[in-house]
């Protein structure tokens, strides 16, 4: 369903607080996107009037949840929704025990390392650690990509409960008409298989990403993912830190509490 045709059925119903509604609706569409939205943007994909955005666009730019984009007159949302998120105690706990064993495997490892989780049909990276070398490649702190096109997403899915995997492929067929689901589910398969998944970056060349999945009960809540550069200057090459990367994984699994995320 596009977001016109939602919001059209959106006001169908009886909403006690459309303010808030309305408010949301913004949110979520800009979330969504890769570019600025201008208010005739969010006019035409809300099937609202530039009037009836207005003031909510300027009372949610006032709080810090939108901003104005530097090249045009656009507008984009702020990490304060991600910064929020990273509060809940879950996150907070789960943080404070990855971070250190990622800075160990970095360290040792002389590779960046970053713990993703899933969020919809997208996952987000919520913590970096670049390793100590002149040359090193990281991922920023709140990237977002779609399960299906990233190695994180691979992981995650593959280690869910079956009527979450089921959801999840719900949400894809959805986002994306060229989903190629054949593909995503033999990469899923085999790193249900082997326990981590491991493939050849799709933007960068020389780069070989390594996941592994990092467990609470049944379900794998979040990833531990390493995009490996190779350096054509070392005289002996290094073989990948699959095994590091590993017990990293493991050491966080083992470090978090039953109700901590």
């Amino acid at each position: 369903m596009s977001y016109k045709e939602a919001a059209g059925s959106e006001r169908q119903s009886k909403h006690k607080a459309p303010a808030l509604a309305k408010g949301l609706e913004i949110l979520e569409l800009l979330c969504s996107q890769d570019e600025p939205l201008t208010l005739s943007g969010l006019s035409e994909r809300l099937n609202r009037s530039r009037n009836e955005i207005f003031r909510m666009v300027q009372e949610l730019q006032i709080q810090g949840y939108i901003e104005r984009s530097d090249q045009d007159d656009g507008y984009q949302i702020t990490n304060k929704l991600f910064l929020l998120g990273m509060e809940r105690p879950q996150n907070k706990t789960l943080l404070e025990v990855a971070l250190p064993e990622m800075r160990v495997f970095s360290t040792e490892a002389g590779q960046s390392v970053h713990m993703a989780i899933p969020v919809g049909d997208m996952i987000v990276v919520i913590a970096r650690m670049e390793a100590p070398s002149p040359v090193v490649l990281s991922v920023r702190v709140g990237h977002r990509q779609s399960i299906s096109s990233s190695t994180s997403g691979v992981v995650l899915f593959a280690n869910q409960p079956q009527p979450i995997q089921s959801l999840w492929l719900e949400r894809l067929r959805e986002a994306d008409p060229d989903f190629a689901e054949k593909d995503f589910l033999a990469n899923t398969e085999k790193a249900a298989r082997q326990g981590y998944f491991k493939q050849k970056s799709q933007f960068l060349q020389g780069v070989t990403d390594i996941a592994f999945p990092v467990f609470r009960g049944d379900r794998a809540v979040a990833t531990v993912t390493a995009p490996c550069v190779t350096q054509i200057d070392l005289k002996e090459k290094k073989s990948l830190p699959v095994a590091a990367l590993r017990q990293t994984a493991k050491n966080i699994t083992s470090g978090l509490r039953p109700d901590s995320v």
